[in-house]
């Protein structure tokens, strides 16, 4: 991904503010995945046999 110079905007209970990229959530989710695959699925998995 290319995203020099653009403006990533964070929509959330307070408004919209601007953000950093690597402060996203979308961001720190996915660096979560990809460094520890295992480890995701993992949590992932278990979390659907724990009833809400």
């Amino acid at each position: 991904m290319n995203y020099i110079r653009r403006v990533f905007l964070l929509l959330s209970d307070n408004g919209i503010t601007r953000a950093n990229y690597k402060d996203t959530e979308h961001y720190k989710d996915s660096k979560m995945f990809l460094d520890c695959p295992e480890r995701m699925l993992k949590l992932l998995l278990e979390s659907e046999e724990t009833p809400l």
